[in-house]
């Protein structure tokens, strides 16, 4: 393990590359202002597929806001992100629609996609995160843990080169 970056905010760990595989993300002087309050201040570090990163800090530090940006889902105020490779994030919070059984929500998602052979897909990716004794259930029905495993699965659907939870 390194630490890649650090402020008085939050700190960057990573652990070292697993393989020289294709995907890499870069940020590079990322700086992030809502009106008055400045979540993220001039944030550099670089992602490689295959390496395992651990974002430290406390309430309000930036990390969320910084997953969100590297997720597209939030831009920056300065600074960029240069991202080769697709990337599957797991929301902090459950997205699931409660009427769906497990197997009808992985299934929505992939039909969403394009993806002909849905029903094999969705069998192997409820076996990959242990939910199979689940896949006929509410997703309201599920425990916590249940839904969180859900949502991971949902997040490997397109077989991302970096996987955000």
């Amino acid at each position: 393990m390194m630490l890649e970056y650090s402020s008085e905010e939050f700190s960057v760990i990573k652990e070292e590359l697993v393989s020289n595989l294709n995907g890499s993300i870069e940020i590079k002087n990322v700086t992030k202002r809502y009106k008055e309050k400045t979540a993220l201040k001039n944030v550099s570090f670089d992602l490689h597929r295959g390496e395992t990163v651990c974002l430290l800090g406390s309430n309000g530090a930036g990390k969320t806001t910084l997953l969100s940006i590297l997720c597209k889902l939030n831009t920056v105020s300065s600074g960029f992100v240069q991202r080769s490779g697709s990337i599957g994030y797991c929301r902090q919070r459950d997205c699931l629609l409660d009427s769906l059984t497990v197997e009808e929500t992985i299934e929505i998602l992939l039909g969403t996609r394009g993806v002909v052979n849905s029903k094999e897909i969705t069998k192997e990716v409820i076996a990959l995160v242990d939910i199979e004794k689940y896949s006929k259930r509410l997703t309201k029905q599920l425990s916590g843990g249940a839904k969180r495993k859900l949502c991971v699965a949902i997040s490997v659907l397109n077989n991302p080169d970096f996987i955000v939870l």
